[in-house]
């Protein structure tokens, strides 16, 4: 009796091996035949792609500090209703005439 549940549990194990070993086998071959192959140019245009140059890397932060700068200007021009430049129209008045009198 002991002998047979032994050999039942070994047929098991086999069993359960040679399946999953089926399975692997199968997925594998399937992956083998679904990756496409590239040429070399499609090959350099994907690596082109995936990776960034250091020239896009270089432009692309520049667009964001040019982005960024504008954002501050916009924030400070609706933050503030006083004028940029304040004129005194009296000092230039006596500039002027000091000016014309020689």
């Amino acid at each position: 009796m002991f002998s047979l549940k032994f050999i039942r549990c070994i047929q098991l194990k086999v069993l359960v091996f040679s399946a999953t070993f089926l399975l692997a086998a199968e997925t594998s071959a399937k992956a083998q035949q679904t990756i496409p192959t590239l040429t070399p140019r499609q090959t350099q245009n994907l690596s082109r792609d995936l990776v960034q140059s250091s020239s896009q890397d270089f432009f692309r932060q520049g667009n964001n500090a040019l982005e960024r700068e504008i954002q501050l200007l916009r924030d400070r021009q609706v933050s503030s209703n006083k004028p940029i430049l304040k004129i005194d129209w009296t000092q230039i008045q006596k500039r002027l005439s000091t000016q014309e009198k020689p």
